[in-house]
């Protein structure tokens, strides 16, 4: 039981974003999030941001394929766009555009302002790409600090069993890898012995210590054997009865 809480709690961990972080759509199953990023908007900028946040990072194109690669590099994530909106754009901010706000024009999509991504191979040098809502401009990086980095999850990468991170104690000393399962009940070997140590014996009479079976039956009047009582003759009559 433990474990299957501790795994839970390390996959719950994982996935969930820091304080900060808004999640804006999945497209492909990659789950795309806005990541604040101090510090000029380039895409060395970008790239760190979405790294130190665990996450990767999109490029301007969602793969080699698309406007044959001039906007991707090898580092970026790659993703299909084809069940969304593909026929119309294979960009990254214009398929978020779509799924987000309907249409394929970023900078008029309020979610996306102020967000950049990555985009290689571009005049303007290391400048990621972003856009501004509210002046419906597309921004070079270089000229913009502390906006937001777009990244994304893969979550079919969530951490096995195998990669859940080891339990410490408070004082960090030692690691505990003997979590086992509560079990339900304690077996037969588990009764605890009896005072003097030795197994919980038979049941025994008070007296001697005998098998209960072993001690006669009386009767109530004179306590001597069952067998004493005198025998009756035929049945009919009490008073036939003979000693026997």
């Amino acid at each position: 039981m433990w474990k299957r809480l501790l795994f839970t709690a390390a996959i719950m961990a994982w996935t969930a974003p820091s304080q900060g972080q808004e999640f804006l759509a999945t497209v492909d199953g990659w789950e795309f999030f806005k990541v604040p990023s101090p510090g000029v908007m380039s895409n060395t900028n970008v790239k760190a941001t979405c790294e130190a946040a665990g996450m990767s990072y999109p490029c301007y194109d969602v793969s080699e394929t698309c406007d044959h690669g001039r906007h991707w590099t090898s580092g970026c994530i790659s993703f299909n766009v084809d069940a969304y909106g593909g026929h119309l754009t294979c960009h990254t901010p214009t398929a978020l555009s779509l799924a987000l706000c309907g249409h394929t024009i970023p900078r008029f999509c309020e979610q996306l302002d102020d967000t950049f991504v990555y985009n290689p191979n571009t005049w303007s040098g290391d400048s990621a790409y972003g856009t501004d809502y509210q002046t419906g401009a597309n921004l070079f990086g270089s000229f913009h600090r502390d906006k937001i980095a777009l990244c994304a999850v893969d979550p079919s990468s969530a951490p096995s069993v195998t990669d859940v991170p080891k339990v410490t104690d408070v004082t960090g000393a030692t690691d505990v890898i003997d979590v086992t399962d509560i079990p339900d009940a304690p077996g037969a070997t588990d009764v605890p012995k009896v005072t003097d140590g030795t197994d919980r014996p038979d049941v025994t009479d008070v007296s001697g210590g005998t098998d209960v079976t072993d001690v006669p039956v009386t009767d109530i009047t004179d306590g001597y054997e069952v067998t004493d009582v005198p025998k009756v003759t035929d049945g009919s009559n009490i008073n036939d009865v003979i000693t026997g």
